[in-house]
């Protein structure tokens, strides 16, 4: 939240952008409570010991992440998944 609260409010990027190995489920996790939304896998992209591995693309803008921001410096806490807050609008 506070790299976020950097990107869009210190260096006023609009959209961030983030990619994450299928086998790290807690990385995708934590950037979907950010607010981040899964937008793509790109099947079989890294190959480790022989075995093939997916990677997820996630993505944020600003408009969706603000409303995760306030309640997050209000409460310490994150929402939701599923609050009804929009995590991503593309």
């Amino acid at each position: 939240m506070l790299l976020l609260n950097w990107a869009f409010n210190t260096l006023n990027l609009r959209q961030i952008e983030s990619h994450v190995i299928g086998t790290n489920p807690r990385s995708k996790n934590y950037s979907l409570k950010c607010g981040y939304l899964h937008v793509a896998t790109v099947p079989n992209k890294f190959i480790r010991n022989g075995a093939p591995f997916d990677e997820w693309i996630l993505s944020v803008t600003r408009e969706s992440w603000e409303p995760r921001w306030k309640h997050y410096q209000e409460t310490g806490a994150f929402l939701p998944i599923d609050s009804g807050i929009p995590r991503s609008s593309g």
